[in-house]
């Protein structure tokens, strides 16, 4: 009896079957990662894209961004901590110094009223807070993460679908309210979610799609901070500080650079009238600076008065000088650097600390043409990330953000 040879697959099947491998993986990326969700956090994450749209139901026409951000402290505080902070209670305590001292500048200050200051310091205070209870896991940063991924990507959805609001012509911005922290949430939340990935190719999906999405809200600088971000992943951990020290300051000669000779060609041709306005608003703020004395003005007047209006600086470092003067920025620039890039780490960094790494870099290029980067949501989300990695380990479980081998 003869025997029948198997048949070969076609090559249109051959050329098929990487394609359906390809989508089992993210199939089983996806059910792997929706089974880790705690859901308060997700949705409260899934809620944080509204940072531009008032919360409903209030009076008060509080962001709801920032109601979401006194919701997770409030939700943390019914929580039992399952890890101790240990040596990071120290930059606990040091930021809630930074914080009393806004406060006695504040009210100090003949310039800043009681309510001014008052609203800004709870919503600093908020931020500084949800930091630790992430660390100590009272709070899972991971699920945020996810929460507020999908809100993103639904928030770009609705956006192209008309739903969404379009304050920009086109600009990819929708609830966030304002392209450029549009463009910081896109670009720093999209290289933490990099920890989160298990293998390569969900990576690079990840890295396609919020490239894509930071291109889509025009901000130019988030989109030097997301090419530089994912690029010093890609390449510091083959150098030594020395040479990282060395990269950094390449990076600011380069975007300087860019800013000076490229800010206006190709696609961004259009936009000699907004960049305009932007120089007198920097030029105001530059004599506001000259003016402020060493301690600072005090929360809440990072503002100029032009045209007849009240623009907000566009420059987080001249923010945080005006607030609180040399001390504030000290502290706050000093502790997002030291935290976020360990620049006195032994050994070879983790995945984790690496991606904290190029988010840090991401937000302090954000914050060189951004009014408010530093004491946000996504600096707390970096630094809690960063501080994660670095933390005391328990017995009882893994790190909530897992260290996993990288697979193809």
């Amino acid at each position: 009896m003869s025997s029948v040879a198997p048949m070969r697959p076609t090559g249109r099947r051959r050329a098929a079957r990487p394609l359906e491998g390809f989508l089992a993986d993210v199939k089983d990326d996806l059910r792997d990662e929706l089974g880790r969700i705690r859901l308060p956090e997700f949705v409260l994450g899934f809620l944080l894209v509204g940072a531009g749209t008032a919360t409903p139901l209030l009076p008060l026409s509080l962001p709801l961004a920032s109601t979401v951000v006194l919701l997770l402290g409030g939700l943390a505080l019914f929580r039992v901590p399952e890890r101790s902070l240990g040596n990071l209670s120290s930059c606990a305590l040091l930021l809630t110094g930074v914080l009393g001292y806004l406060v006695v500048v504040s009210v100090l200050s003949p310039v800043v009223s009681t309510d001014e200051w008052t609203r800004r310091i709870v919503r600093l205070t908020a931020v500084v807070a949800i930091v630790f209870f992430f660390v100590s896991r009272r709070l899972d940063l991971v699920s945020l993460l996810k929460g507020l991924a999908t809100g993103m990507v639904v928030n770009a959805g609705l956006f192209y679908a008309g739903v969404a609001p379009d304050r920009y012509v086109g600009y990819l911005t929708g609830y966030f309210g304002d392209k450029n922290q549009a463009g910081l949430h896109y670009a720093v939340v999209g290289i933490l979610l990099l920890a989160l990935c298990r293998r390569r190719r969900t990576q690079f999906i990840v890295l396609v799609l919020s490239g894509m999405a930071v291109w889509l809200t025009g901000s130019r600088t988030s989109m030097a901070a997301y090419a530089f971000g994912v690029l010093w992943i890609l390449v510091s951990p083959k150098l030594g500080n020395f040479f990282r020290i060395l990269i950094a300051g390449a990076v600011v000669w380069i975007l300087r650079f860019l800013e000076e000779n490229l800010a206006q060609v190709g696609v961004f041709a259009d936009r000699e009238g907004s960049d305009q306005l932007r120089d007198r608003i920097q030029e105001a703020t530059e004599l506001k600076i000259a003016g402020t004395p060493f301690e600072g003005m005090g929360l809440g007047q990072a503002f100029v008065w032009l045209e007849d209006e009240d623009w907000f600086f566009h420059d987080a470092y001249a923010t945080l000088f005006v607030e609180g003067g040399y001390p504030y920025v000290a502290a706050i620039v000093g502790i997002t650097v030291l935290l976020g890039f360990r620049p006195f780490r032994r050994g070879s960094p983790t995945r984790t600390s690496l991606v904290a790494e190029g988010a840090t870099l991401a937000v302090l290029i954000c914050a060189w043409q951004l009014g408010e980067v530093f004491m946000t949501v996504p600096w707390a989300l970096v630094m809690a990330m960063a501080l994660m990695s670095q933390a005391p380990q328990d017995t009882a479980r893994s790190s909530a953000v897992p260290e996993r081998k990288d697979a193809s």
